[in-house]
């Protein structure tokens, strides 16, 4: 459930003329010591190949597919097995169908994502 505290935005890192084939919609839920965020991908869209210098997160499909990618190799997600993406490990994620993804992390810091 999305409420109006959550922070949501748009990731669209080729522009919102792109943004269908390329982002995802992310709502912040929790930011403190740990983070929580729930990302929406639409169906054909991928998020680019990126990395983050202080971050470790965990990603958990909630609903539909997802392939996630790291460091160039593809893990089909599967619901109730939540994978872990260590600080520095190239990642993206794409989804034919849709998806609903669960993002469990440590603290997001700003222009932590390296693309």
């Amino acid at each position: 459930t999305v409420t109006e505290k959550d922070k949501v935005q748009l990731s669209a890192h080729y522009g919102l003329d792109n943004f269908f084939d390329t982002g995802c919609t992310i709502i912040d839920k929790v930011n403190r010591e740990y983070c929580k965020k729930i990302l929406v991908v639409l169906p054909n869209q991928s998020h680019p190949v990126h990395h983050h210098i202080k971050k470790e997160e965990a990603f958990e499909l909630l609903h539909g597919e997802c392939v996630l990618n790291m460091n160039g190799k593809d893990i089909q997600l599967v619901k109730g097995e939540p994978k872990i993406i260590f600080r520095g490990v190239k990642h993206s994620f794409r989804s034919e169908g849709g998806c609903v993804l669960e993002e469990v992390s440590t603290t997001h810091h700003l222009n932590d994502s390296k693309y």
